[in-house]
């Protein structure tokens, strides 16, 4: 009799232990959130009011009855909310979609240009910054001359997520130099140790045609959007702020060639010269060319390539001269990091310095070193 109880007993004890899979959330009960577009409200209601909506978020979220859709159509809902806080703006939603609303998944902020340029970055980045379910380098854009709304309602080309097409654009960056990559954590971290200037990925929308180009950057200053840099601007600071590999053109004598630079490495050195701070920008490089029209020239002449080597050596140093000159002269605003550079090295004189007034008059001394090995086939 004892043991039959003692038997029951470990039954009994057996049945409230939970299994072992307790805490799994059944996907298919989930909403997953994929991208987010964070706009300004042109007219907002209850003005004045702790409920005034000060954003208009729009929401991109997998659709999972049509993952298995044909291909080329969206698997996506697009939602928008107006409220006064991003927190708000999730709640609202909520109230709109039949599953659990989650942020696990989302890799995709967008910014559009007013809210850039209207609000100190930092108020919407907050929510972001302090979900533990964000990770936080998701990809964060700016959107030139539209809202990021725009952007989201755009069909996707290649695939069923504008997310997934955002994201694959940043992912072919490592072969362009036509673009700013810099995903939110990187931006944040650029922002706080400037005291508001950093250099952020831009998205435009094509006028013609409802085509997203993914190229340029956007300039930050004060906290807020400040200016852009257009594809070629953006590839001549990309010199100064990333060793991205780019497509040059040059000439020499009547040959006009077009090369692939590889392997580039960027050195920001400061100095301080009496008293005062200097700059050289060390850039090394190797490289292929890709094509070559006009006047034959016989490449595999060590002579020829040389004048090859110096004439890219100096196309790319004159390149970095005009972003250096663009960021000190016409906007006065260094998104090129020189000043961390300078604050990493001499941290006391930094701080003695008013940085803003001096940096529109700093030498920099460019030193561009380029190897171009082979011709003709490249890989």
């Amino acid at each position: 009799m004892g043991k039959k109880l003692a038997s029951l007993g470990l039954l009994l004890l057996f049945m409230l232990i939970p299994a072992g899979c307790w805490d799994v959330k059944d996907i298919s009960n989930q909403a997953f959130i994929t991208s987010i577009g964070l706009d300004a409200v042109s007219a907002p209601d209850l003005k004045g009011s702790q409920y005034e909506a000060k954003y208009k978020v729009t929401f991109e979220i997998i659709n999972q009855a049509k993952l298995a859709g044909p291909p080329g159509e969206p698997a996506t809902i697009i939602e928008t909310v107006e409220a006064p806080s991003i927190g708000k703006a999730v709640e609202a939603l909520q109230a709109r979609i039949s599953k659990q609303l989650t942020l696990s998944h989302l890799r995709v902020l967008l910014v559009g240009d007013k809210l850039a340029r209207e609000k100190n970055f930092m108020d919407p980045a907050s929510f972001f910054e302090k979900s533990a379910e964000v990770e936080l380098r998701i990809q964060l854009m700016f959107v030139q001359d539209k809202e990021a709304r725009d952007v989201l309602k755009i069909k996707p080309r290649l695939g069923k997520f504008m997310s997934d097409e955002l994201v694959a654009l940043t992912e072919i960056e490592t072969n362009t130099s036509l673009a700013h990559e810099n995903p939110f954590n990187g931006f944040l971290l650029d922002l706080r140790n400037t005291g508001g200037r950093a250099l952020g990925s831009r998205v435009i929308v094509h006028k013609d045609r409802q085509i997203l180009i993914r190229n340029g950057s956007a300039i930050f200053d004060n906290w807020k959007l400040a200016g852009w840099l257009g594809c070629v601007e953006t590839q001549d600071a990309n010199w100064v702020t990333q060793e991205a590999p780019a497509v040059v053109q040059g000439q020499a004598e009547d040959l006009f060639f077009t090369c692939q630079t590889e392997k580039v490495k960027t050195e920001i050195v400061p100095e301080i010269k009496q008293g005062k701070p200097a700059f050289r920008l060390n850039i090394e490089m190797t490289g292929t060319v890709l094509e070559e029209q006009g006047k034959f020239m016989d490449l595999t002449r060590p002579e020829n390539m040389e004048k090859i080597t110096q004439t890219i050596s100096e196309v790319v140093k004159q390149s970095a001269a005009r972003a250096i000159s663009k960021s000190q002269k016409e906007l006065g605003i260094d998104y090129l990091g020189l000043g961390q550079a300078l604050k990493r090295r001499y941290p006391r004189e930094y701080e003695k310095m008013n940085w803003e007034k001096v940096y529109p008059g700093v030498p920099v001394e460019i030193n561009v070193k380029c190897t171009f090995g082979r011709s003709g086939l490249a890989r």
